[in-house]
């Protein structure tokens, strides 16, 4: 088990955990052993993280973004957004920082030198989803607009395709999955009716539609290592694997958010749930359970695994290793 100052986020590149830390740090801890390979200094330890294979950004709850070398942690340049901004997205070419709220305009800045390429206002219907997709070179955005996904290029704003889905539900604005979706091994998951979601993939978009046959309490989706995890109505942990289209309904969990639950299937088949109540719960491959031990006061991030080794942070301030 490794301890470390920390955690309300945390992202994985590789053998790098990077996580905000107190006392307005950012910290890179290497993956196996949990010690620290850098650290810089951040204007808040509140804000959002996004990796690429080369950089960490960090956007503070003041809206300045910073760009850091991910292997020596020098910054390599810092910008101040106008307005409050959200949830953070970054590619190997492109940042994009989400308009949380509809409180700024979607922007899109160039991820080696932070000058904006361009800024989308949004209006003022809710922002449910916003997201890199990567077979489109595009930010997706979904709004409150009878289930319109829009794609705007990241190269120059230009609006490249519109989508209208039936049945989408509305998503909470509080939370939402980061990253690059859209490709096989993680489709852009969209909620539709109680039970089911729209996996997008691909170029041109395919649009795939999943029936869990579960009444779902979890409000965003996304996916890992081909599963999609949730909560039903009775909060019992659900997974729902992409492949088989079958869903595995396991216990009632201690977990108590709509919107954030941290999972993954290890290699072993079994599965690995952290809960806002700060346990974590391990299953069998048929959905039994194996153990359910304390790990501090709340998970506050995803589970992060290199196949050996499973991290997370906790709300005691925490970042923990286990051994898979």
């Amino acid at each position: 088990m490794v301890t470390h100052q920390t955690v309300p986020s945390m992202a994985q590149c590789g053998g790098l955990l990077v996580c905000p830390a107190r006392h307005s740090k950012l910290i890179a801890l290497d993956f196996t052993t949990g010690h620290e390979r850098w650290r810089a200094n951040v204007l808040s330890p509140w804000g959002n993280l996004a990796l690429s294979a080369t950089h960490a950004y960090y956007l503070n709850q003041y809206s300045r973004l910073d760009a850091f070398d991910l292997r020596s942690g020098t910054q390599a340049w810092s910008t101040e957004l106008p307005g409050t901004f959200g949830w953070l997205h970054a590619d190997e070419h492109s940042v994009v920082a989400g308009a949380w709220r509809n409180y700024a305009p979607l922007t899109c800045l160039e991820a080696s030198t932070g000058q904006r390429r361009w800024t989308v206002p949004l209006g003022r219907e809710r922002v449910w989803r916003t997201a890199i997709y990567a077979p489109l070179q595009a930010v997706a955005v979904l709004q409150e607009t009878e289930g319109r996904i829009r794609w705007f290029s990241l190269h120059g704003r230009a609006e490249l395709q519109a989508l209208t889905l039936g049945g989408l539900r509305a998503e909470s604005i509080d939370f939402i999955p980061t990253g690059v979706f859209g490709q096989e091994t993680r489709g852009l998951l969209l909620r539709a009716g109680a039970g089911d979601f729209y996996r997008l993939t691909g170029h041109p978009v395919s649009v795939e539609h999943h029936r869990t046959r579960q009444d779902l309490l979890s409000s965003q989706l996304d996916e890992r290592d081909g599963q999609v995890f949730f909560l039903n109505r009775q909060r019992a942990f659900c997974a729902y694997d992409l492949q088989k289209q079958r869903t595995l309904v396991m216990e009632q969990v201690d977990h108590q958010r709509a919107d954030h639950l941290p999972a993954r299937k290890l290699a072993d088949g079994t599965y690995l749930l952290g809960t806002s109540m700060g346990t974590l719960w391990h299953f069998d491959a048929a959905g039994k359970r194996i153990s359910r031990r304390r790990v501090g006061k709340r998970v506050t991030t995803d589970l992060f695994t290199d196949g050996r080794t499973i991290a997370f942070g906790t709300a005691s301030g925490t970042v923990l290793g286990f051994q898979c």
